[in-house]
């Protein structure tokens, strides 16, 4: 076979080459184009055309939702108890004043003429404005119990359930300061009273009475209570409040994008280009 041929033959071969060369680089780029259309989550097509609806997600906060949610929280803040430790009784039982209000009606009601006709008028009187004061710091004492701690209850046994409930009310104290369940506690303070008491009228009162010093520590420190209140209210409104997901249609599916449109989706994170 003549030389010439063979050049001929070899120039064909490397003319296909760089034809299949080119076409094989051609494919590869348009593989690139079409990749990266599939790149924006097959949201639009090769000519820019979106292929479905582009939506924007965004959050919001729904203000009546935080509220009442804010609000929710705080009423569920607990009343917050003072503690006291045993040389604040002295104090404490001067802001109680039980038995100092205690002493001035059972000396009047000692006063009353038991052969007045009007006797049961005036004792029926000092009953209703002795329960009245208590009524009105919160302590409920029945009439019936009013009247027998007013008048039926001799000077013996009332002078010693009061020096019963001081002392037993310092130890009381002494623990209580350390108790997390303050209510169940009280429980605890009865028992110790009625060991020594056994006049079921007393007994009744101090039953009454145990509730009364929860009460007054939860109004003593109203204050405290309402700062927590307030506190909790504000950390759900800053750091919890109520979130809306919500979308918005950008482009309709069938919409040409231009590409400033598809530079902008990108910033925003809708697609990836």
């Amino acid at each position: 076979m003549s030389r010439s041929k063979i050049n001929k033959r070899d120039l064909l071969k490397n003319r296909l080459y760089n034809v299949l060369i080119l076409l094989l680089a051609a494919i590869i780029a348009v593989l690139g184009i079409f990749q990266k259309v599939s790149d924006t989550g097959h949201m639009i097509t090769s000519d820019n055309v979106a292929s479905t609806d582009i939506v924007a997600s965004y959050d919001y906060y729904d203000k009546e939702a935080t509220l009442s949610k804010a609000e929710a929280a705080k009423q569920a803040v607990e009343p917050i108890a003072v503690r006291i430790s045993t040389a604040s009784v002295a104090l404490y039982e001067n802001i109680i004043g039980f038995f100092d209000v205690t002493d001035v009606y059972r000396g009047q009601v000692k006063g009353l003429s038991m052969t007045s006709p009007q006797y049961n008028t005036a004792l029926n009187s000092l009953i209703n404005q002795y329960t009245s004061i208590f009524y009105s710091l919160g302590v409920d004492i029945p009439n019936n119990l009013a009247r027998a701690i007013l008048r039926d209850v001799n000077d013996t046994t009332y002078d010693s359930y009061k020096t019963v409930i001081r002392s037993k009310f310092a130890e009381f104290m002494d623990d209580y300061i350390h108790e997390d369940n303050l209510i169940e506690y009280q429980e605890k303070f009865v028992t110790l009273v009625n060991e020594s008491v056994t006049d079921s009228n007393l007994n009744e009162l101090t039953d009454i009475l145990k509730n009364y010093f929860v009460k007054v520590n939860s109004r003593i420190d109203q204050i405290a209570t309402l700062m927590e209140k307030e506190r909790v209210y504000q950390d759900v409104i800053d750091n919890s409040p109520v979130v809306v997901f919500a979308g918005s249609v950008l482009y309709e599916k069938g919409d040409k994008l231009q590409s400033d449109d598809i530079k902008t989706l990108s910033e925003m994170g809708v697609i990836k280009v």
